[in-house]
């Protein structure tokens, strides 16, 4: 029968060397890597005490923009001042003349300056053939000619 004898198991080389031991398995960029996190958990724990022992709350969203206005629907008198505006865009020679427009109760007032005398005729002729129109006033004068 063989009797066993406990056996001793060498000392690591470490002692053996006369060094300090370090816990098995660890090895310097182990420890390192486990100060970094020692290190932000400590700051993450800083910044919570900051806050009151809570997260921030999120910022709130802007307000919604203001709801347009609703679009207002046209008097008879400026539904027909649009048409005799329309009118004159048209018309070549009176689209770059400067006519004011105006309309009371279906009657049209021109205003404004032409550049030539036949060019205000043609500007009441034309507001007079739009539909609605009651009559037509003008005020409309000639712009004189540059020296």
């Amino acid at each position: 029968m063989k009797t066993s004898v406990p056996h001793e198991s060498p000392p690591p080389r470490a002692a053996a060397a006369g060094l300090p031991r370090r816990a098995t398995g660890t090895t310097p960029a182990a420890a390192a890597a486990r100060t970094v996190a020692a290190a932000a958990a400590a700051a993450a724990l800083l910044l919570l005490g900051a806050c009151g022992g809570r997260e921030p709350e999120p910022e709130e969203a802007p307000p919604p923009p203001p709801a347009a206005e609703p679009v207002r629907e046209l008097t008879p008198d400026e539904r027909l001042a649009e048409q005799v505006r329309q009118a004159m865009l048209q018309a070549p020679a009176l689209n770059r003349e400067n006519v004011r427009i105006a309309v009371v109760r279906s009657q049209v007032f021109l205003t404004g300056e032409v550049s030539a005398p036949h060019l205000r005729d043609e500007a009441v002729a034309v507001a007079s053939e739009v539909p609605g129109v009651q009559s037509v006033q003008s005020k409309i004068s000639v712009a004189r000619p540059p020296r």
